[in-house]
């Protein structure tokens, strides 16, 4: 079933003309005699079913719904019904499909042992006038009939409501002997289309889970489930049931016991003891799950208290503690569950491998490449540290997982050019002995542009059978879901490709470094779209794709105008400011008439709507009157950021609202309420220029009754290299008095990557608000 790969590094030249060719030759032969090879078997005869399906009486669910699937997916092809049987009515000499148990007899008599396929493994065989369709599991009998469809007949499934069914009178089959089971046990292309359609993911073999979304219903299959999925710590331990009574269980920080925003204190005997039953509890709560996470929280501020301090320094780091603690929970599930795996992170602070220890043959490592660079693939130059740790886990571990990122979490309509890295990177986990791979494609937000459809299917495809030509499987989907334009989207993608690599980064969480994109690749992009626009012009649904994915090019337009790039010719982007702001207008108009909610939500915070007004009121001249620090400045010499350019992380509205406010600067401001910690605020500066010395400022009030204490904590943070520029705490003295105040956060080498934030302190009070009214920031030399 699997071709032999052939490595090259950077994109090969499988010619797109030569998949075109392809496609019209099958075309041209759909209707005509279909020949039958030497042990093969014929399936229909001028629109008559040759073969009836039979499924054996033994069979669950799942087999009965792979036969029906073949049966329905065939008649859609010559366009009359496959009978569906017992396989007990099936005659010795009549022709026939025989799925599941009805195949497994024959299967064994011919020597093929289904219990080394695994459970989602394939087996799909003609022996005289019978086609056997079966798996090492339910699941691979479901898969089997999948894989037959598409590798076999013809069917394609780019996405949940796109693909291609062959259409022939004459039907047959050469003599196959299929047997598969792919390397990976667990596989997620983690794309929206696939969580959503779970119908659809099991025709792409996606077998995992993810707390909180669909999962893959039983009668198509199952799928596999990771107890507690991940940052499951404040779960085991969680913090309003523990902390008051332990607060010695939670991280250290500062000299200072924590459970806001923190770790666990994995040194603590006591802790561990209660950690591990717990552990074992939630285990016998799930029998039917293999794996359970037990796994740091998604932040950075682990436990700096001596005792933890002196384990890590016996043992290499943070992960050395880290292994420590889950090999000794994973000894306690030991005990009552033998084949039960305890997955934890290797991620961020604890990505590198420890020393002086090694995972217990039960713990799984998942390997988390968030830093790395996503424009390379990860054995790259580039990507040289995430590889050091990749290997020296490989070297210590028997189960390790991959948490692989395809996805911008920061704003899901920015190009993200990945598609050749995410190719590579696939078959090189597996290389390295992976054993499942996730591949995050999706962060709650609607992305439905750069080319996420491709990256899902071509995740998919390698996630199945890593050996697959990947720009044969990439050229495959070009011309399918986007016909005549395919050349020309082609010549796009390796354009990104190129730019990027010369010049940029994708990170794995941050934003992306795209400055190679000057006035003259923009110019280049934009011909490919027009060219591509045009190939397709008398074909609605290939012209309605192409204009989604031009989307992003036109929202690099607008990012690119911000940054205060030229175009080719010298001038500006847009020829003013209001031309930019009409063309965010215009994106968000066409974006809505080709079917997108603006209602989806495409940053952490924001709808479409709202980010494109964002961008529009980014591209305008700011309103609002100067503060006194800089007053007899020229406009370009500050940098203002009013209420409009905030980001609310409060989707409920519950802390935040916009109100009129006669003393901001321009009328209008946030308003916080108090009684979370949360970054409520959050701003990045709308930088013309890359990266400026900025002396940075942001005006606030508080209104109520005198109080004490700390009003609020405030920063910028650098998101790319994951850490704070600086944080500063305010006091309701520091604000007293009424009015607002400026709280200066210093001098600082500013760029898009940062990011301001303010987060309330204190429990909730009605008759307390803090109000920002803006942050300013002067340019210095």
């Amino acid at each position: 079933m699997t071709k032999e790969r052939t490595a090259m590094r950077g994109w090969r030249r499988w010619g797109i003309t030569a998949v075109v060719a392809m496609a019209a030759l099958l075309a041209a032969g759909r209707g005509g005699a279909d020949e039958v090879k030497p042990g093969g078997l014929q399936l229909a005869v001028d629109g008559k079913p040759a073969v009836v399906i039979g499924y054996g009486a033994a069979d669950g669910p799942v087999s009965r719904h792979a036969a029906k699937e073949l049966s329905d997916h065939l008649a859609g092809v010559v366009g009359a019904e496959f009978r569906l049987v017992d396989a007990a009515e099936v005659g010795k000499d009549q022709p026939a499909i025989l799925v599941g148990a009805a195949a497994d007899g024959l299967l064994s008599e011919l020597g093929v042992d289904r219990g080394s396929l695994g459970e989602d493994g394939v087996v799909i065989r003609t022996h005289g006038n019978r086609l056997l369709v079966s798996g090492g599991g339910p699941r691979g009998v479901l898969y089997a009939a999948y894989v037959f469809l598409e590798e076999h007949i013809g069917f394609e499934w780019f996405t949940s409501d796109a693909g291609f069914v062959p259409k022939k009178k004459d039907l047959s089959v050469p003599a196959l002997d299929v047997r598969y089971r792919p390397p990976l046990m667990y596989r997620d292309p983690f794309f929206r289309d696939y969580v959503d359609h779970p119908e659809f993911a099991v025709k792409r073999k996606r077998n995992g889970r993810v707390i909180g979304y669909k999962p893959i219903p039983q009668e198509l299959g199952g799928d596999v489930e990771i107890i507690g999925f991940v940052h499951t710590f404040h779960r085991l331990i969680p913090p309003d049931r523990y902390f008051a009574n332990h607060p010695e269980w939670f991280s250290e920080i500062d000299g200072k016991r924590t459970a806001e925003n923190s770790q666990l204190c994995l040194s603590n005997p006591e802790l561990r003891k209660e950690a591990a039953a717990r552990t074992v509890a939630m285990v016998r709560e799930h029998p039917e799950s293999r794996i359970i996470s037990v796994s740091q929280n998604d932040n950075i501020r682990k436990c700096g208290c001596t005792a933890c301090g002196e384990i890590e320094a016996k043992l290499g780091g943070p992960s050395g503690l880290m292994l420590d603690f889950v090999n000794g929970i994973a000894a306690e599930v030991a005990k009552v569950r033998p084949e039960m795996f305890v997955e934890t992170l290797a991620y961020q602070y604890t990505r590198a491998a420890p020393k002086g220890i090694v995972p217990a043959d039960n713990v799984m490592i998942r390997l988390c490449p968030i830093e790395a660079d996503s424009s390379h693939e990860l054995d790259s130059p580039r990507n040289e540290a995430f590889m050091t740790d990749m290997r020296a886990w490989a070297a210590i571990s028997k189960q390790l997982f991959i948490w692989d990122y395809a996805v911008d979490f920061l704003d899901a309509v920015r190009l993200h050019p990945n598609v050749h890295p995410l190719s590579e990177n696939i078959p090189l986990f597996v290389k390295m002995g992976a054993a499942g791979v996730f591949e995050q494609g999706y962060e709650s937000t609607h992305q439905f542009t750069d080319f996420i459809a491709l990256k899902g299917w071509l995740s998919s495809q390698l996630l199945w059978d890593p050996e697959r030509d990947a720009e044969a499987l990439i050229q495959r989907f070009l011309s399918g879901y986007y016909g005549p334009a395919a050349p020309h989207l082609d010549e796009y993608l390796r354009l990104l490709d190129r730019t990027v690599r010369a010049k940029g980064t994708v990170p794995g969480y941050g934003d992306p470094d795209l400055s190679g994109f000057d006035g003259a690749v923009l110019a280049e992009a934009g011909a490919c779209f027009a060219k591509a626009l045009d190939a397709v012009r008398t074909e609605p649904e290939f012209h309605r794709r192409v204009r989604i994915e031009e989307l992003a090019y036109r929202y690099l337009k607008i990012l690119r105008y911000l940054d205060g790039i030229l175009a080719a010719g010298g001038e500006e982007i847009f020829p003013s400011a209001e031309d930019a702001a009409a063309e965010c207008d215009a994106f968000l108009r066409d974006a809505v008439e080709l079917g997108i909610d603006p209602a989806w939500r495409m940053t952490p915070t924001l709808s479409l709507r709202q980010l494109m007004g964002l961008r529009r009121n980014e591209c305008l001249p700011p309103t609002g009157t100067a503060p006194e620090e800089c007053k007899g400045l020229e406009r370009k010499d500050w940098v203002d950021v009013q209420e409009v350019l905030m980001n609310l992380h409060d989707p409920e509205g519950e802390f935040t609202s916009l109100v009129d406010d006669a003393a901001a600067s321009n009328g209008r401001a946030v308003r916080l309420k108090l009684g979370t910690a949360k970054w409520l605020v959050q701003a990045r500066p709308p930088l013309r220029k890359r990266t400026r010395t900025l002396d940075a400022h942001l005006v606030v009030r508080v209104d109520g009754p005198a109080a004490e204490g700390v009003a609020f904590r405030c920063g910028i943070y650098d998101s790319r290299n994951n850490r704070m520029v600086v944080e500063k705490s305010v006091s309701f003295a520091d604000l007293a008095g009424g009015g607002y105040r400026t709280i200066h956060l210093g001098e600082h080498i500013l760029g898009p990557e940062h990011s301001f934030w303010l987060a309330p302190t204190g429990k909730a009070d009605p008759a307390t608000a803090i109000h920002v009214d803006r942050i300013f920031m002067i340019g210095r030399p």
